[in-house]
């Protein structure tokens, strides 16, 4: 059932079915035996596993990933992220989106030239000085239609305007998200990332064939950063080219590792 769940297709290894099923077989034993998991079933066991640190910490016996393995293309995407061990922040949900408001504010209160629009009209604002506005485009000018300082409007916009802006990232960092977001999937078809993943037509010593896993290289000749599958005779190619030097001390061409770079992809 478990299989026919998750869908064959879908990254799911022997080794992650094992693990999965030791974390199954242990929440419908706190279902059956403690009252306060029959409410609030799905939120409750998911904080549950957070607090014991992620499936791998849960199970005591999950495998962690060879070190050797940093900076090899053998595995596929899916293969990497089931053998390490999943990480999860400690903070409440409420603690972070504070956090996250908090940095989304200082970031914007502190531009030095920000867009700016003038509306000719009083704007309700926060004691950030923020404000929902809502335009409607008429022509070349925008119609103002109307403006509200409630936070719970301005928040959620505030956070995701912050997470998606690659001006809030430091510039080694922009260099490399924006490279990689050229190829990513969004969120709501991660799961089916395995199986729109191209096979390459090599195999490894024992027959199986590899995947077209992709490669973010660094340049040094020209400082480009360069993202195309490996393995592979053709395949989408991003090449960018920052506006300014990232890697000052490096004095030859450079990789980000398999497991670096598909951990960046998954936070876009």
């Amino acid at each position: 059932m478990f299989r026919l769940t998750w869908g064959y297709a879908n990254g799911l290894s022997d080794d992650k079915c094992r693990r999965w099923s030791i974390v199954l077989n242990k929440l419908n034993e706190l279902y059956l035996t403690e009252e306060q998991y029959r409410t609030d079933t799905v939120v409750k066991f998911q904080n549950y596993i957070h607090r014991k640190g992620g499936v791998d910490a849960f199970i005591d016996n999950g495998k962690s990933m060879p070190t050797n393995l940093d900076d090899d293309d053998d595995l596929g995407d899916e293969e990497i992220e089931a053998k390490q061990p999943i990480e999860l922040p400690r903070l409440t949900t409420d603690e972070m989106l504070a956090r996250l408001f908090e940095k989304a504010t200082a970031f914007y209160g502190a531009l030095s030239s920000p867009p700016t629009v003038n509306l000719n009209a009083t704007i309700p604002t926060t004691n950030d000085g923020m404000s929902m506005v809502l335009v409607r485009k008429v022509g070349d000018q925008y119609q103002l239609i109307g403006a509200s300082k409630d936070e719970d409007f301005i928040k959620p916009v505030a956070m995701q305007t912050y997470l998606n802006d690659f001006s809030a990232l430091p510039q080694s960092t922009q260099a490399l998200i924006e490279t990689l977001s050229t190829q990513c999937l969004p969120h709501n078809l991660q799961s089916f990332y395995a199986a729109l993943m191209d096979t390459s037509n090599k195999k490894d010593n024992e027959g199986k064939q590899l995947k077209a896993v992709r490669r973010l290289l660094y340049m040094h000749a020209t400082g480009e950063f360069i993202l195309s599958p490996v393995r592979s005779d053709s395949g989408v190619v991003t090449v960018a080219l920052p506006l300014h030097p990232v890697l000052q001390n490096a004095d030859k061409d450079v990789f980000l590792s398999t497991r670096s770079r598909l951990r960046l992809s998954q936070s876009r």
